[in-house]
């Protein structure tokens, strides 16, 4: 028997929950091509960030209230289940759509509009589920690499990219504080309609 231990340190959280109503709706399931996207954002993509217009043609208001109740009612009886506090609300709320070749730069949810710091950010995915990437910040870490480390017993502690494996229905809850991307979606070439969807979120506490 070995007379040392290894683990792990100062873990970064994440919550995966299997929308409960993901089969109830049914959105339209391919779009015309569009880059809508803010100003400062650097790569073509289709959202609503910050918030879903009430006169939105992918999403009716009314489905989009639905929608947010239904998420929100899933998460608090998570975040209970957790002993975590749980009266919570979405100050903003958007979605994205990524055609062939669109992506979103790596960027945060620390600079919540018109909004304190949310207390978590989420994302829901819809449809054509490809992971988010998340990306490590304390680069310090780079200096303790050493040669052969891919093979040792450490090499977890080296990873700079962390690729949550999502379907459709799931929801990912993360720190806001978290750099993420996504990568250019690739569309196959039998597969032309193919359209990532998803509902992402930032997650506040009521007062």
């Amino acid at each position: 028997m070995p007379n040392f231990d290894v683990f792990g340190a100062f873990y970064v959280p994440f919550i995966v929950i299997k929308f409960s109503n993901h089969n109830q709706y049914n959105f339209s399931k391919f779009i015309e091509k569009k880059d809508y996207r803010p100003k400062g954002w650097k790569k073509p993509i289709h959202t609503t960030f910050p918030n879903i217009p009430p006169d939105d043609t992918f999403i009716s208001k009314e489905k989009n209230d639905q929608l947010k109740n239904d998420l929100i009612d899933d998460i608090k009886q998570v975040f209970s289940d957790l002993n975590m506090p749980n009266d919570i609300y979405f100050p903003n709320f958007w979605y994205n759509i990524y055609h062939d070749g669109q992506g979103q730069e790596s960027h945060n949810h620390m600079s919540a509009v018109g909004e304190r710091l949310a207390y978590w950010s989420g994302i829901y995915y819809y449809q054509d589920s490809t992971p988010t990437v998340f990306t490590r910040s304390d680069y310090l870490y780079k200096t303790q690499e050493f040669p052969g480390h891919e093979e040792s017993h450490l090499n977890y502690c080296f990873y700079e990219n962390f690729y949550p494996y999502v379907e459709d229905g799931d929801i990912v809850l993360f720190p806001p504080y978290l750099e993420h991307h996504v990568p250019d979606l690739q569309v196959d070439e039998k597969n032309t309609e193919q359209m990532r969807v998803t509902f992402a979120f930032n997650i506040g506490l009521k007062d």
